[in-house]
């Protein structure tokens, strides 16, 4: 069909005396077109982690809430990327989950040493700070937990003038709302009090924080769903222009296809050429016409009985 089209555009410029169609008219329009769907489903990155467990929790996360992201093995680590028009749900979705989780320092990397000598101040705060540390890896790891801080106050070596002061803890806790952790209160005090040295369970202070919901990410990531295609609530104007434009062109180029045919068609008639559907009447009748007729004096008699 499209040849035929084609076909006719030529022998319609042959009669105009112009120039055939060029089909680069139409590659503008088409880059347009194309441009338009590659933007709305092109991918951007988000994170750059360097462990393969917590991209794993991070894809885990997304996917769980509809969002599909990709992964991409590079030097620097581990390249989590989602569609540009899921950036906003998928970093909600990643900081409600509290991730990528905090990476905690153990006793082993605070007491690297990097000089000669350590000042007594100064590998007594290096053990507090490894201690917080320690402590905080412990608790992230319990279900629920999207964030945990522990501050330890140790007390003064005794002095002569120093009035020796009992060790203290306090611990803020940040958790789901829909898992909470009341139930295990006492265990997470038992837990902090057996590992600080000298801390009695009164000194221990536990500080439980639900979560805010917020929007609901999940809803926002599940979008809406345009011509088959699933598209964030943000994209879903742009991807509706898109579609009506490609239906405007595609029924513009139907309709002036259609018309360039019918013209086409109409003057091969008159003309008594060869058209679409065959040999025109005015052909047919030429053909009758140059059919040689017999002459009158050559006519047979036909001999009576």
């Amino acid at each position: 069909m499209f040849r035929w089209l084609m076909l006719l555009l030529r022998t319609d410029c042959r009669r105009r005396r112009v120039g055939p169609p060029s089909r680069a008219r139409w590659l503008p329009l088409l880059f347009v077109c194309l441009a338009s769907l590659a933007a709305c489903g092109s991918d951007v990155n988000i994170l750059t982690l360097t462990s393969e467990g917590d991209a794993n929790e991070v894809m885990s996360a997304l996917l769980n809430k509809r969002i599909v992201p990709s992964r991409t093995p590079t030097k620097a680590g581990i390249v989590i990327a989602v569609p540009s028009a899921f950036v906003g749900s998928a970093l909600e979705v990643l900081r409600q989950a509290g991730l990528p989780r905090e990476r905690f320092e153990g006793l082993g990397q605070t007491f690297q040493k990097e000089g000669m000598i350590s000042s007594p101040v100064e590998e007594r705060a290096l053990y507090i700070h490894a201690l917080s540390q320690e402590l905080a890896n412990t608790l992230s790891r319990i279900d629920g937990v999207v964030v945990a801080r522990v501050h330890v106050v140790l007390p003064e070596p005794p002095g002569v003038d120093r009035v020796a002061t009992p060790a203290k803890a306090g611990v803020f806790i940040k958790y789901h709302a829909d898992q909470p952790l009341d139930a295990v209160l006492p265990q997470l005090r038992s837990l902090v009090t057996h590992a600080i040295p000298g801390l009695s369970a009164e000194n221990v202070s536990i500080a439980l924080v639900p979560a805010a919901a917020g929007e609901d990410a999940a809803g926002q990531a599940q979008g809406k769903d345009v011509s088959g295609v699933t598209v964030a609530p943000g994209s879903v104007a742009k991807m509706e222009f898109v579609v009506v434009g490609l239906m405007l062109v595609a029924v513009a180029s139907i309709a002036v296809g259609g018309m360039v045919w019918w013209r086409a068609a109409r003057r091969m008639r008159k003309s008594g050429e060869s058209g679409p559907f065959g040999k025109s009447g005015e052909s047919g009748k030429g053909v009758d016409a140059a059919r040689p007729a017999s002459a009158p004096g050559n006519q047979a008699e036909v001999p009576g009985p």
